[in-house]
């Protein structure tokens, strides 16, 4: 059984997201969506059109 301590693992994380490309806490991976419901897919196509006519990016990047 190999140990390890809180400090060690968490600097483990925190490499790996670097590696990853992730900064800091403010990252949210993107879902790839393939489960997504057809609801589901319509609901975030609407709310990506609403913020495009208001002049605005979607608050969040969706794989539709």
């Amino acid at each position: 059984m190999i140990e390890t301590s809180l400090k060690e693992q968490a600097k483990h994380i925190e490499n790996r997201k670097a590696e990853l490309g992730f900064v800091g806490f403010d990252y949210v991976p993107v879902n790839a969506g393939g489960r997504r419901t057809p609801e589901k897919q319509a609901l975030l196509r609407r709310i990506a059109e609403s913020a495009r006519e208001r002049g605005e990016a979607p608050k969040f990047k969706a794989n539709i």
